[in-house]
């Protein structure tokens, strides 16, 4: 099924995303590109590409990290589990797109952002706010949209290896081919790490009193291993006809080591043996039609899949008996997307109609007599969505509402819609606001989870709901880029897992919660050789019946970083950069009576690049992260590395 999803053919013009997200439609007054942005103009989203970055060594997790209004939840060292969420959601209700497919399952929810290498990897935006008019279930938080690179015309090759601290070992290569007609990209990534490092166990505060421990503990059982291979093709029959196909294949098998519990009392009477595999398919083909029959007139027709196994085994938890389970899901979109574009001088008007259908299974199998498992369970659903992008004075003034109706026959029927807005009073500033309603279905494992003593699921479980605003100033000179947004955002029927009796808890609709802060960012690069850069968000994430802020959230987060650029010769150039994070103390529990301790880090880097001829270049870089040596927790009971040294060396020829 894999390699005929593979095959099959189609995608967009290049000036057209044809898999754009479950059904986002794009915001170009004619047409998009892939590379382009999936929000809305008036959305507030930041981009991040990786080859801008200073950093030479970095992952999705870490990029994601100093977006506005985002915070990762990171369980130990690069390679094991990570999530993220956006403007205080949770993880599952933010939607991951990977050129143009969810990751989401529909038997979890949440994507390991560990499992998505940065090797081909040429942009990533953040949307933030409620997204479901967009792009359907699971992006009431926002949505994270992960594009792969597209090849560049004519011939390159490049590669690069880093090796660092921890035995950390990562290699990228990768080759590109781009002429009038056709182009192909093959990019491949290797990761492993043994992972082990030094810990301090967790330092919290309960009741007012600081609880640290001193006492340096090895973090083991803690090695990962990723491998990655990336294959895309596109090719243009005609002015008016353009296909594209990408199958993105990831394996990956880590230990995993735990609660620190496990490691400091229980071990080695209990010894550590938990080990996870997890491989996934992701293919995306399409194909697309411009002008077709009458100007303006756009056709794409779609196809996405993920396909995913995960093998988790564990002979000898703290808890229970022994546990061996293999989960497969599979994800199946195909789409339809019609769209009409017609103007002048200073009007435009695009309509646009577009057609999901997702069919989703997933199947849960236990491989020992001790393991419970859910079984085999379906979702099938259908969703339309309507959508109209009117400028009727150009780059004035924006208008876009959307209009989403989806049908879920074994949960239910929703309408989401979408008012956008956007003002330009001066060249150089925008006025933008959007109010917008948003749901999250629940998980099959919520649902139909079996019923294992003390965890069971709740087939009676409603959808998650929400209404969302935001406003706010966007301002962009040559010198000076900026935004600020204001958002709030209500959460009804929240999905929680709660004790139902004295010895069994499941998930329930409960909570409604509130979330409203500020976003502020901004980019500032008086001259060529230095660039500032810094954001803030303050976030109030709470339960409306008591007022609390809710666990894992914290009140305050920023970024902030320096680059530094010199050309010390005609063919030499050097660069530096420091970089410092904030991240203030979050509650653990719902009385916010216990609360990981703020944090504050800093990163430093080098980096020399040589070109000795037109279309050749190397570089050598050396990158310390953590230099303070700060203990971090994201969570409790996962601590993360401390100081940590990384070089890399890498060409790109061309």
């Amino acid at each position: 099924m894999i390699i005929a999803l593979s095959a099959f053919v189609g995608v967009a013009r290049t000036a057209v995303a044809a898999e754009v997200p479950d059904g986002a439609v794009l915001p170009a007054v004619v047409v998009t590109a892939p590379e382009e942005r999936a929000a809305a103009p008036t959305a507030f989203h930041t981009v991040i590409r990786p080859a801008e970055q200073p950093q030479s060594f970095t992952t999705v997790t870490e990029l994601l990290a100093t977006a506005p209004g985002t915070q990762v939840r990171q369980l130990g060292s690069p390679g094991q589990f990570a999530s993220v969420t956006i403007r205080g959601s949770s993880a599952e209700q933010v939607a991951v797109y990977l050129d143009g497919a969810r990751l989401n399952s529909a038997g979890t929810g949440v994507v390991d952002l560990a499992t998505i290498p940065l090797g081909a990897v040429d942009r990533i935006e953040v949307i933030r706010g409620g997204g479901s008019a967009q792009f359907g279930s699971d992006a009431i938080g926002g949505v994270v949209n992960i594009s792969t690179a597209n090849a560049p015309l004519g011939t390159t090759t490049a590669a690069s290896v880093t090796g660092g601290s921890f035995l950390t070992l990562q290699g990228n290569a990768s080759f590109a081919h781009r002429d009038d007609t056709q182009r192909v990209l093959i990019s491949a990534t290797h990761w492993s790490s043994d992972g082990d490092f030094s810990f301090h166990p967790s330092t919290t505060t309960l009741a007012g009193t600081t609880l640290a421990g001193n006492t340096a503990r090895v973090r083991e059982h803690n090695r990962t291993l990723g491998e990655s291979l990336l294959l895309q093709y596109g090719t243009q029959s005609d002015a008016h006809t353009e296909f594209r196909a990408t199958n993105d294949f990831y394996f990956g098998d880590r230990q995993l080591p735990g609660l620190e519990v496990e490691a400091t009392q229980l071990a080695p009477l209990n010894p550590l043996e938990a080990t996870q595999q997890l491989y996934r398919d992701t293919a995306t083909a399409g194909i697309t039609f411009t002008d077709l029959g009458t100007e303006g007139l756009q056709l794409d027709i779609g196809l996405n899949n993920v396909f995913e196994v995960n093998r988790f085994d564990d002979p000898s938890p703290a808890l229970g008996p022994a546990i061996a389970r293999t989960a497969y899901s599979n994800g199946l979109n195909p789409h339809v997307r019609m769209a009409y574009t017609r103007g002048n001088a200073t009007f435009t008007n695009t309509l646009a109609a577009r057609y999901d259908f997702r069919f989703d299974l997933f199947d849960d199998r236990a491989r020992n007599r001790t393991t419970t498992a859910a079984g085999t369970q379906v979702r099938d659903t259908h969703t339309l969505l309507l959508h109209d992008e009117w400028q009727p004075w150009r780059d004035r003034l924006f208008v876009a509402p959307s209009l989403r109706l989806t049908t879920t026959p074994t949960v239910t029927r929703h309408a989401e819609y979408r008012l956008g807005i956007l003002g330009r009073p001066l060249p150089w500033l925008a006025l933008l606001g959007n109010i917008e309603t948003a749901h999250r279905l629940p998980t099959l494992l919520e649902l139909y989870h079996p019923d294992q003593g003390f965890i069971r699921g709740n087939p009676d479980l409603d959808a998650e709901r929400a209404w969302h605003w935001d406003a706010g100033a966007r301002i962009e000179t040559a010198v000076v880029q900026a935004d600020v947004a204001y958002f709030q955002q209500h959460i009804h029927n929240s999905i929680l897992f709660v004790p139902i009796s004295a010895t069994t808890i499941a998930p329930i609709n409960t909570f409604a919660v509130r979330s409203d802060g500020i976003e502020a960012s901004a980019t500032l690069q008086p001259w060529e050789w230095m660039r500032l850069s810094a954001n803030y968000t303050w976030l109030r994430a709470a339960f409306r019946s008591t007022g609390l802020q809710l666990p894992g959230r914290p009140r305050h987060a920023a970024t902030a970083r320096l680059e530094l650029a010199h050309d010390l010769s005609a063919r030499l150039r050097g660069s530096g950069y420091t970089e410092g994070h904030w991240v203030g103390a979050m509650p653990l529990n719902v009385d916010n009576t216990v609360f990981i301790a703020g944090r504050v880090t800093l990163d430093v880097g080098l980096k020399a690049t040589w070109q000795p001829r037109t279309g050749h270049e190397y570089f050598a870089a050396l990158e310390a992260r953590n230099v303070s040596n700060v203990q971090i927790y994201d969570a409790r009971g996962f601590p993360q590395p401390r100081r940590a040294f990384y070089l890399t060396v890498g060409g790109k020829w061309g």
